[in-house]
């Protein structure tokens, strides 16, 4: 995650990091796609929690 970092926040290009890390850009790419789309998984799974609370507090209020 670090690599992640400096190069998104601190604007390391990648080209720098594989040198510095002796990683091919290809890794560090994959790594990226990965952290966004688990990001985004993590957005989706708190929509899902709040609305299998909402669903729970409606069946109490309906007394199921």
């Amino acid at each position: 995650m670090i690599i992640l970092k400096k190069h998104l926040a601190e604007k390391v290009s990648v080209s720098d990091l594989c040198d510095e890390y002796g990683l091919h850009p290809t890794v560090v790419r994959r790594l990226m796609k990965e952290l966004f789309e688990t990001a985004a998984l993590a957005f989706q799974k708190d929509k899902v929690t709040q609305f299998l609370k909402l669903e729970k507090k409606m069946a109490k209020l309906e007394g199921i």
